[in-house]
């Protein structure tokens, strides 16, 4: 049984996960494909409650959200899903199926094109409202992380729908 959630009582399950990785899941119709983040934030932005993710230019994932209208972000609560999350995050969609080397299934959301992840407890979904290129500054801490000079497109999605499965 979906039970809504608000902003709020989301908070803590994604800043709890958040370190370990989250789902993020994305389709434009075409192609469907799932990474795992550990950068992205939620508040509000334009009186709106909002994810903010950072995906990398050179990723298979980013050149689906550039044809895509939204995208999930699946957060394992009662299961650790530690592997899938370190297979997510480190193989391509480009060369390997990960839905099946992850024994993950992708179910329709409610409110958006982008599917959930069954196996994940809790659920967003995000319509995208803004994309931002990010660009080389003088701060260290940012330049250490960008020796190729490869900056993050950073995605801002209204969070249209927000559910816990019980």
């Amino acid at each position: 049984m979906k039970k809504k959630i608000s902003l709020a009582e989301l908070a803590p399950y994604f800043m709890k996960q958040l370190p370990q990785g989250i789902f993020l899941t994305v389709t434009d119709g075409e192609q469907t494909n799932t990474m795992t983040i550990a950068w992205a934030t939620i508040g509000h932005v334009w009186n709106k409650p909002v994810a903010t993710i950072y995906v990398r230019p050179q990723r298979h994932t980013h050149s689906i959200l550039k044809n895509a209208n939204d995208f999930t972000l699946n957060i394992p609560v009662q299961r650790s899903l530690k592997e899938a999350l370190t297979i997510c995050g480190t193989k391509s969609g480009r060369d390997i199926d990960k839905y099946a080397t992850c024994n993950l299934h992708p179910v329709a959301s409610e409110a958006v094109f982008s599917p959930c992840i069954e196996e994940c407890e809790l659920n967003i979904e995000c319509r995208i409202i803004y994309r931002q290129d990010m660009h080389g500054e003088n701060d260290p801490a940012v330049e250490r992380h960008y020796p190729q000079k490869d900056y993050h497109q950073i995605l801002y999605g209204e969070i249209v729908n927000a559910y816990y499965n019980e």
